[in-house]
């Protein structure tokens, strides 16, 4: 996908909550739970392998921001933190970003495993 294509690099309808030189921080259009919040490279790279190490770092340090940011509005009782890398891992912008996903008492009655539940036989090979 080229840059001029890309929704995240157009930035368009996105109101960016934490910024700082290398990365921007939203909230996701389709919240997995109220504060899900997605992290950017502000540079168009489309996975999480393609990152310099100075973008991994930013990104880092805004997910730090948003997990205060989070946790001072929506007060919750965890966090799912990821990256989807692919078609078949999940990745449907082909931008890369960081899933910052607060998680609440009862949201899932059974939290254990997270995303591994996701997986036949619960990942176990």
């Amino acid at each position: 996908m080229e840059k001029a294509a890309c929704v995240f690099c157009q930035r368009k309808n996105i109101k960016i909550v934490l910024e700082n030189e290398l990365a921007v921080a939203f909230w996701d259009s389709h919240p997995v739970n109220k504060g899900h919040l997605l992290i950017i490279p502000k540079a168009h790279k489309v996975t999480y392998f393609d990152l310099s190490d100075a973008e991994l770092l930013a990104i880092n340090a805004l997910s730090r921001q948003g997990k205060a940011l989070i946790d001072q509005t929506f007060s919750p009782a965890g966090y799912n933190v990821g990256f989807n890398v692919g078609h078949y891992g999940g990745q449907t912008v082909m931008h890369c970003h960081c899933h910052l996903i607060p998680r609440y008492i009862d949201d899932d009655p059974h939290p254990a495993g997270g995303i591994r539940k996701l997986l036949p036989n619960g990942g176990e090979i």
